[in-house]
């Protein structure tokens, strides 16, 4: 199988694709045959050996994939060959297959697509809690119920310009609406 591999911690481009032998599950695993990966700064951070935890090299690349179930091992009695799963490893999704962990898995909820199945765990998970976190914070700060009516304005044109209004307009309105999350390429795209 081909795979994604850090031989030595640096750059990005450093990762090399390298044919390996395809994995097999052990028990209490599954094999997942990847459809797709999303590339999170972590993935970037693990590669240049900054991250707060440590992959010794040589490793395969990647935090977060979608897939089908190819086998699974002892043990896994909830899953089969065929299944859509999505999950999260410290390593090894930019593969074309993984063995991973039963309890790394979740099932791929109907109607939702690979490429966006693959972007749940971390990437979804991690602005929903950002939001739900700090953002019941800030509302209980703020006394003027119009900042909130702002805020929440302001979550929506940033996630309308960054092309995923649907994901922050749920996770918002779960927060409450009381945070604003902004990141921009330059002040310009900020002040609007």
């Amino acid at each position: 199988m081909r795979a994604a591999r850090c031989e030595s911690h640096g750059k990005p481009d450093a990762i090399v694709i390298r044919e390996l032998p395809g994995p097999v599950a052990g028990t209490g695993e599954v094999v997942v045959g990847i459809e797709a990966a999303s590339v999170n700064y972590p993935d970037v951070l693990i590669a240049a050996d900054r991250y707060q935890l440590s992959v010794p090299t040589p490793f395969t690349a990647g935090s977060e994939f979608a897939g089908r179930v190819l086998s699974v091992g002892p043990e896994v009695v909830d899953l089969s060959p065929g299944d859509a799963v999505m999950g999260t490893s410290l390593s090894g999704a930019f593969a074309e297959r993984i063995t991973v962990s039963r309890s790394a898995l979740s099932p791929v909820p109907a109607g939702l697509d690979m490429v966006h199945a693959a972007a749940f765990n971390v990437t979804y998970r991690t602005a929903y809690h950002a939001l739900t976190t700090f953002g019941g914070r800030v509302r209980r700060l703020g006394s003027d119920p119009r900042r909130g009516r702002r805020c929440r304005e302001r979550c929506y044109r940033h996630c309308d310009t960054s092309g995923r209004q649907g994901d922050c307009r749920s996770v918002d309105s779960r927060a409450g609406g009381g945070m604003s999350l902004v990141g921009g390429s330059g002040d310009d795209r900020l002040r609007r």
